[in-house]
């Protein structure tokens, strides 16, 4: 009968002290610090996006007045290193799933990307979300076309404060509303970073949004405002 016990007692001395390793091993795994990926998931959620939008842009990528989601994004290449990063991410409607180039962007090498429709759409905003890979501050242009004829629009580009080696937006404000079935941006020129001494080539996308003025609603509740730069804020 006392070896019975005895025999009782080490079962459960062994059980528990199992069951104390499981869970400092629970413990010691929950702990450690979640790292964003260098390379976003293409299931990551939109709203986990650290990037600053545009004060005039609805948190929801998924806002009516995007033009962008009822486009067709397009490329004129894709990194062969990471072949699921295909231009179907420039306007999936995730700010953190992107599109990366296998051209240098360059004057020699340049690289272009962005979207067509299958109709005119007017519009006088466009919101680039760019990746650490991006061009620099007039190192890109941007280009509307209506059926086969270019247009030459002016515009002005506001450069939210992330900028330098990091993720950003380009704010891109048309002059004057352009009717348009395709929209080019051309990278040429990359940003060179002084922390690397070396140029970010191969430039990437996370989204591009497309508006017109009229459409949105600022703070004010005012509708029908002509966007300027004193608009723009992140």
């Amino acid at each position: 009968m006392v070896l019975k016990k005895i025999s009782f007692v080490l079962r459960t001395v062994t059980a528990v002290a199992a069951l104390a390793v499981i869970c400092a091993a629970a413990s010691c795994s929950g702990g450690e610090e979640t790292r964003k990926p260098s390379i976003p998931s293409s299931t990551s959620s939109a709203a986990e996006s650290e990037l600053e939008i545009p004060s005039f842009v609805d948190t929801d990528v998924d806002s009516k007045y995007n033009l962008a989601l009822i486009g067709t994004a397009f490329a004129d290449s894709v990194s062969s290193d990471y072949p699921t990063y295909g231009a179907d991410k420039i306007n999936d409607g995730d700010r953190l799933t992107r599109w990366m180039s296998k051209l240098q962007g360059t004057e020699e090498e340049p690289s272009t990307f962005g979207i067509e429709w299958d109709a005119d759409r007017l519009f006088d905003v466009v919101v680039i979300y760019w990746e650490a890979h991006h061009p620099a501050e007039e190192g890109f242009e941007v280009k509307t076309e209506n059926g086969s004829a270019g247009e030459t629009v002016g515009y002005r580009v506001v450069r939210s404060a992330e900028g330098g080696d990091d993720e950003h937006i380009d704010v891109i404000l048309f002059d004057e509303p352009v009717l348009a079935d395709k929209l080019s941006i051309i990278c040429t020129v990359p940003y060179y970073s002084d922390e690397l001494e070396a140029e970010k080539d191969t430039p990437s996308c996370y989204e591009i949004e497309v508006y017109y003025s009229d459409d949105i609603e600022m703070e004010d509740g005012e509708k029908g405002h002509f966007l300027t730069e004193s608009d723009v804020s992140f």
